[in-house]
């Protein structure tokens, strides 16, 4: 089984009002990376999320990869609708 982490993401713009919006999942096994990410409005009304896998040692282009999938899916409304600036 994999190494796996787990976390909230809370950086200062996103705000204490807005601290369960997006929420990311990572574990490697050997050398892939899977990189699980979820967004959610304020009130929990819906739900967006996604998967990538790929090299362990790409972790930045799987997180541009993943976050462009997420707004391609509309993650951009979920996550200005809780505060959170996203650079278009």
């Amino acid at each position: 089984m994999g190494r796996g982490v787990n976390w909230t993401k809370r950086a200062a713009t996103v705000g204490e009002r807005t601290r369960r919006s997006l929420t990311a999942a990572a574990v490697v096994e050997g050398d892939a990376l899977r990189l699980r990410g979820v967004v959610l409005p304020p009130d929990g009304s819906k739900r967006i999320e996604d998967a990538v896998s790929g090299p362990a040692d790409a972790p930045e282009e799987l997180g541009k990869r993943l976050a462009a999938m997420l707004l391609a899916k509309g993650a951009r409304e979920l996550l200005e609708a809780g505060g959170i600036v996203v650079p278009r």
